[in-house]
């Protein structure tokens, strides 16, 4: 975490100068938050970092298509979370011919798309307010993310997508 500790170090010596101490509350306000979403960005990262460092090697996975892959890599892929973009180190496990499997990906739950389920709870709440290019705004101004009109329209899409399913399946009260 030792990125993260000079992040924390940096905000920490911006607070103490002479230029802030003259900030109006808002203008320190304004400073903490953008600064404190690169800190909870930096801590996301170090932490894959860390679990990576921690993963454990095996032999061989076998996946669901019943293809042992046994050629193994470090590979990373990105995700943009509410605290903005991380990368995430893994083990991938490959095959001759075959997609690879990344273990870590299952473990950590991750979407196969790019954006967090954290930025996707926040655009399905931003788009029931606004229109999407207000909601765009909005988790821009709120957040560490970018994201897009064209994928703030797709995440909706596919959040509606369980809509009608979810009250057809619930219980029905009791009468």
């Amino acid at each position: 975490f030792v990125e993260s500790r000079e992040q924390f170090e940096r905000i920490v010596s911006g607070l103490i100068t002479e230029e802030s101490l003259k900030m109006r509350h808002n203008e320190i306000e304004e400073m903490l938050t953008v600064e404190g979403m690169k800190l909870l960005r930096q801590l996301m990262e170090d932490h894959f970092e860390l679990r990576h460092i921690k993963e454990q090697k095996v032999a061989l996975i076998k996946g669901i298509d019943g293809i042992e892959r046994k050629e193994v890599k470090s590979s990373k892929r990105g995700l943009m979370t509410i605290f903005g973009p991380v990368q995430v180190p893994r083990l991938a496990y490959g095959a001759k011919g075959h997609d690879s499997l990344h273990p870590m990906d299952r473990e950590l739950n991750l979407p196969q798309e790019k954006q967090s389920f954290g930025l996707r709870q926040r655009v399905a709440i931003e788009v029931t307010k606004a229109s999407f290019d207000e909601a765009v705004t909005a988790i821009k101004q709120t957040t560490g993310a970018s994201i897009g009109k064209r994928q703030t329209e797709a995440l909706a899409l596919k959040a509606a997508q369980d809509f009608e399913l979810f009250y057809q399946q619930r219980e029905q009260p009791k009468q």
